[in-house]
């Protein structure tokens, strides 16, 4: 952390403390919990997508349009 001036908290606890969150109450796919003193935030995980369909693969340039 950088600063240009004096570094002052009125908090008496400056930790940061970032804890993997199980799948639950606070984030239905699991994701990150990140406590800053009395502060607690959570950075869920998002749902599982949809699987796409499969594509083709291409061995030689030539097999290629427009190239």
């Amino acid at each position: 952390m950088m600063s240009c001036g004096e570094l002052q908290s009125d908090d008496a606890d400056d930790s940061i403390e970032i804890t993997d969150e199980a799948p639950g109450s606070n984030c239905g796919n699991g994701g990150v919990r990140i406590a800053t003193g009395s502060t607690v935030q959570y950075i869920c995980n998002g749902a599982d997508g949809t699987n796409g369909v499969d594509g083709t693969n291409y061995n030689d340039r030539n097999d290629v349009p427009g190239l």
